[in-house]
């Protein structure tokens, strides 16, 4: 279903959609009472941890996720994506006491069906928000300070 939740943002931008999958997947969950925060953060840092090595350099995550869905290496992919996600999450809670899913029923009702491409979807976000702290991020990610920006969560 999250897939669903943003438009097609083409083969270029592909470890966007499938980041932001990945990420939701555990968002999904916790909503559903399935699993604990305690148990998602450990779940986040055991994906990221396998995949961090491919995102200590200075190249764009563009690049990188191309090569690793080049390489059938699909994980590094989805979850260098959903690093983004988790690192606009984990300031949401800190700077705004929100989360990231919370952005989503204004999302939807305002902007999914006009939004076209990352940084369509990333710009209509901040709109909800007020702030441009996924522009900042994706901005970030696209630089290639994946070394500096790549965020594990803390190990349980």
């Amino acid at each position: 279903m999250s897939h669903l939740a943003i438009p097609y943002v083409g083969e270029k931008e592909v470890w966007f959609a499938e980041g932001f999958a990945s990420f939701m997947q555990y968002q999904v969950i916790m909503e559903m009472d399935v699993m604990t925060k305690v148990v998602a953060d450990r779940a986040y840092h055991s994906k990221f941890s396998g995949v961090a090595e491919y995102f200590q350099n200075k190249n764009s995550i563009e690049p990188i996720a191309v090569e690793k869905r080049e390489e059938h290496n699909y994980k590094a992919m989805y979850w260098g994506g959903a690093n983004l996600f988790f690192q606009w999450n984990e300031q949401l809670k800190e700077n705004q006491h929100q989360d990231f899913c919370s952005l989503f029923p204004s999302y939807l009702e305002c902007c999914r069906k006009k939004t076209r491409g990352v940084d369509g979807v990333t710009n209509a976000l901040d709109k909800v928000l007020g702030s441009i702290i996924g522009l900042d991020l994706l901005q970030q990610f696209r630089a290639g300070r994946s070394k500096s920006t790549f965020l594990l969560p803390s190990a349980p």
